[in-house]
């Protein structure tokens, strides 16, 4: 068996793209050391003298304070020198107990087929720190990156690979910033709200226990049309359109609605809330729910799962550690998508139902005339009754 069959057995997947596709590998040349290198639209990939002892200066660089190194991110690599060479030295050969990840993107698959008729892969291609991404999408990418730990990050820019393919690794770079800044900020409000989720949680273990599984919403008004509605200021526009269809549609508001829906005629038909704060849950505050289904999440402000009977609540599964202790089965009651608003998680909820189309109000996201909320919300109402010349309605909001 020849080397890239040896290496293609590893991945069934390529394999199986290299047999349908009939790929034509690229023509590698001899260096001055009789080992390959490659060019490609007359750019080496490779030093023509000795890609080796290139290689070893470059990962020597790489890897200053190697011990403190969550993940190494290789923007192309050729034939792959670098990329087994980064492999013996922080993965094969380390002591390390937590090691990190080495991840390497390449444009083009043409470059790691020939790669592989050239070099034996099979050990890194078995090894779940070392992980390839072959003309990927930026969204499998950065599902991955957050996934893993990412405190400490060392980029290199394969040089050649960045000339060839510019505009590729220049929106790959740009999409792995984007995610990395999002993670900055969901660590920042774990830091923030970690005691509050847990408090909240033990408080609610008993009715998510006897709440209903999320799942069991699934395509309950398949084909109806959904009409979501979210607590900007041109709610009020569009309540009469809510109020004229409410038999027609599933009505799924967020808390920051729900009370203005009642006091229009309207009784949602689904309350959306995950907020884990005290204040959100003034929206809510004495209320008891009897006719409609409560969509939330198992750290919400402990005094929302009290204003209805276990049977309206459906609670989807935890991040949270400490419900796996309580409820072996809680990756069964299905998943819950979450966002910078409750806004998304109706989103979701909508989607989760079965809706053939939804229908978007109140969610303006643009402070039309310098306002949040509709006109009599709480926090609206909250912000004029405590402003002052000095400490305004509009500061208080942003």
């Amino acid at each position: 068996m020849d080397i890239l069959s040896k290496n293609l057995e590893e991945i069934k997947e390529l394999k199986k793209i290299y047999n349908e596709n009939k790929v034509e590998l690229y023509e590698t040349e001899n260096t001055k050391i009789d080992i390959p290198t490659l060019k490609i639209n007359n750019i080496y990939l490779h030093s023509k003298y000795d890609p080796v002892t290139e290689a070893d200066k470059i990962t020597e660089l790489l890897l200053k304070d190697k011990d403190d190194l969550d993940v190494i991110l290789l923007f192309g690599g050729g034939l792959g020198y670098i990329q087994r060479l980064l492999f013996e030295k922080v993965i094969k050969n380390s002591n390390l107990k937590i090691l990190p990840y080495i991840i390497y993107l390449e444009a083009d698959i043409k470059i790691f087929l020939t790669s592989l008729k050239c070099f034996d892969w099979t050990e890194i291609l078995k090894n779940e720190n070392f992980k390839i991404f072959l003309e990927a999408d930026n969204e499998q990418i950065g599902t991955f990156i957050q996934s893993i730990p990412t405190k400490r990050i060392r980029y290199y820019y394969h040089r050649p690979s960045f000339m060839l393919y510019e505009n590729y690794y220049k929106n790959i770079q740009k999409y792995i910033s984007y995610i990395l800044d999002r993670k900055d900020m969901n660590n920042a409000t774990f830091a923030r709200f970690q005691k509050v989720w847990t408090r909240n949680i033990i408080f609610n273990l008993s009715n998510y226990i006897n709440s209903n599984n999320l799942n069991s919403l699934k395509d309950t008004a398949k084909g109806m049309t959904a009409i979501l509605a979210a607590g900007g200021p041109n709610l009020e526009k569009t309540i009469g359109f809510i109020k004229k269809n409410k038999d027609f549609a599933v009505i799924i508001s967020v808390d920051t609605a729900y009370k203005y829906l009642l006091k229009n005629g309207i009784t949602p038909d689904i309350l959306v809330t995950i907020d884990p704060q005290f204040w959100n849950y003034k929206y809510l505050e004495n209320i008891k729910i009897n006719n409609t289904i409560i969509v939330t999440d198992s750290s919400v402000y402990y005094k929302v799962l009290q204003i209805a009977d276990a049977d309206n609540y459906f609670i989807g599964s935890s991040i949270f550690p400490i419900i796996g202790y309580f409820d072996a089965k809680s990756a069964a009651r299905g998943t819950l998508a979450a966002g910078g608003s409750v806004a998304t998680t109706a989103f979701d909820t909508a989607r989760i139902i079965g809706s053939s189309e939804i229908i978007l109000t109140g969610l303006d996201l643009s402070y039309p005339n310098r306002m949040t909320h509709f006109k009599g919300a709480f926090f609206e109402t909250r912000f004029l009754t405590l402003s002052d010349y000095f400490k305004t309605a509009e500061f208080m909001s942003y």
